[in-house]
């Protein structure tokens, strides 16, 4: 960004823009493709909620995440530090929050419980994405038509998608293989049944509570570069 701060620009703004593009047709693609699979049966009503909040909660995710580059592009730790503190209390609560109020409305052991979870991390982005939006209007690092307006581009979008499409898998690889120990235990135990469902219950928690640590990542990520 010191070198070409006009250039950097040009890629901070067409890089948002294109994940608003992405996003959105991800959503719209659930929407109409889950219908689809609802209306012939494919899927239950569950699912096809679950696969839609998962769809909606990750693109409000790489949102925020979008936005906070834009920050950290210009090594403002301090202003970064705001979104990165926010993200991992917002999705403590959301989940928890909207966890129980699944528990409450559908009753206990619900799978409904598992959508308000997953909803509830959403949230959780939701609020650090306002947050990040705010500083950036607010330094004026971005106005909202460098952000939301996708009639306006600067020729990028191919040369981004053609250098960050390899980083991209390795990061949605990664992230697949971290959360998979979970989904492979219970794939497993239906074909081959070894453990109750409350047994697989307690392993999911045990191991929700053994990763809970990370949450940690992004308060020192935040609060060392706000104290230095």
């Amino acid at each position: 960004y010191e070198n070409a701060p006009l250039e950097a620009e040009k890629y901070l703004a067409d890089g948002n823009k294109l994940i608003l593009i992405l996003g959105t047709t991800a959503t719209v693609a659930t929407v109409v493709l889950g219908g689809i699979a609802r209306l012939l049966g494919l899927i239950s009503a569950f699912w096809y909620v679950m696969a839609l909040t998962m769809v909606v909660s990750c693109f409000v995710m790489i949102v925020f995440w979008g936005y906070n580059a834009i920050m950290n592009g210009r090594h403002r730790l301090d202003y970064v530090s705001a979104g990165n503190l926010v993200f991992p209390v917002g999705q403590l609560l959301g989940t928890v929050g909207l966890a129980l109020a699944a528990r409450s409305i559908f009753g206990k052991g619900s799978d409904w419980m598992v959508t308000g979870a997953v909803a509830g991390m959403g949230i959780g982005q939701l609020f650090a994405l306002v947050v990040a939006l705010f500083i950036c209007k607010r330094t004026k690092m971005a106005t909202y038509s460098d952000l939301f307006d996708i009639r306006t581009n600067n020729g990028l979008y191919t040369k981004m998608l053609t250098f960050g499409g390899l980083a991209a898998v390795a990061f949605v690889t990664t992230t697949v293989v971290q959360n998979f120990t979970a989904p492979l235990l219970g794939l497993a135990n239906a074909i081959w049944p070894t453990f109750t469902k409350v047994q697989l219950g307690y392993f999911n928690t045990s191991l929700i509570f053994a990763m809970s640590p990370m949450l940690l990542v992004g308060v020192g990520i935040a609060l060392v570069p706000a104290m230095s």
